[in-house]
């Protein structure tokens, strides 16, 4: 409904000023790529380089870009956009950034387990709180758990259950700490 309601009024955003424009593009880039729509997405943050002085797209559209990309498997677009936004001023977005481009590496077999563990263990520690710390953790927690280091696999998905105890996949976690642990003894 949302992607319906931008196409129907976002012409009307032109009498807006620019900032709120971007505003309400990013809000329309993110319900396209929620929607995948990858190729209105691609046109909305191109759109967005007008609205801004120095035509310097914000660091949030350009993640969204990237992670379409991803999507759309066009890896070297998509490997370009993260390297920029990782290396932007929006911490929020550059973390993010990084947090993607060691999933996609790892997921192509550009990056050992070993080092992306690594990768994603100094990331755990830069970003705290939301969905992005939860999603590291419980990676972590499996990873771990996959290459057989009970100890650190427990440790990282014990950290998910103490602060995201509302989750919607606890009673999962809870089942692969129970079966590891039984496997320890």
């Amino acid at each position: 409904k949302a992607t319906k309601l931008f196409k129907e009024n976002i012409d009307a955003s032109r009498a807006y000023p620019p900032h709120l424009q971007i505003k309400i593009r990013l809000s329309e880039a993110k319900s396209l790529f929620a929607q995948e729509n990858i190729t209105r997405l691609e046109k909305r943050v191109f759109d967005m380089e007008r609205l801004v002085p120095d035509g310097d797209i914000p660091a949030t559209a350009k993640l969204l870009l990237a992670k379409g990309y991803l999507l759309k498997e066009k890896y070297e677009e998509a490997e370009k956009l993260l390297s920029e936004v990782s290396q932007s001023n929006h911490p929020e977005a550059a973390f993010m950034a990084q947090y993607e481009f060691v999933i996609h590496l790892l997921d192509h077999g550009e990056l050992t387990k070993t080092r992306a563990l690594a990768h994603l263990e100094d990331l755990r520690f830069l970003w705290r709180g939301g969905k992005l710390e939860q999603d590291i953790l419980y990676r972590l927690g499996t990873m771990y758990l996959n290459e057989e280091d009970y100890r650190k696999g427990l440790d990282r998905l014990k950290y998910y259950t103490i602060y995201f105890s509302n989750s919607p996949i606890i009673e999962d976690i809870a089942h692969k700490m129970t079966d590891s642990f039984n496997k320890i003894f």
